[in-house]
């Protein structure tokens, strides 16, 4: 199946351009998602008249994600506290979604799809790298301290 990508996306291609994807990946993912559309005559016209405006509109975007992610670099680190065992284990985890409203309790805008964890949840006392990625070109690490109450 033929697609004409409507944003960059990691690992296929750049804004415009006119890639072969899997049909589940392009009906399922790429399509209802807004990055990409069929590649029929119709649409292939549609995109070369549009073209400018998408390039416009994902400049924007990367300016935007640029300016928050260096927003977000003032913040080194982060605390929170937990109940956990002797051993130092996390009654529960820490997931994407408590990060997120740390975050944002500390008065960050931050949507949860931009936070990612490299080492999956965090269930251990300790200090933990996290992950702000708002745009795929564009990423920022800081640390979350975990600490037990």
């Amino acid at each position: 199946m033929n697609v004409i990508l409507l944003r960059n996306v990691k690992n296929l291609g750049e804004t415009g351009s006119i890639v072969f994807v899997k049909p589940g990946f392009g009906r399922n993912f790429l399509i209802p998602k807004g990055q990409a559309c069929l590649a029929t005559k119709k649409n292939i016209l549609n995109f070369k008249i549009k073209k400018k405006d998408f390039i416009k509109k994902e400049k924007i975007l990367y300016i935007e994600a640029n300016k928050r992610c260096k927003q977000l670099s003032t913040l080194k680190s982060m605390h929170i506290l937990v109940k956990s065992s002797r051993e130092g284990k996390i009654f529960g985890s820490i997931g994407v979604k408590d990060i997120k409203n740390v975050i944002q309790n500390l008065g960050f805008k931050i949507r949860k799809h931009e936070i990612f964890l490299p080492n999956g949840v965090l269930r251990k006392i300790g200090l933990h790298e996290i992950i702000f990625q708002p745009h795929p070109d564009i990423f920022n690490s800081f640390k979350i301290k975990v600490f037990s109450k």
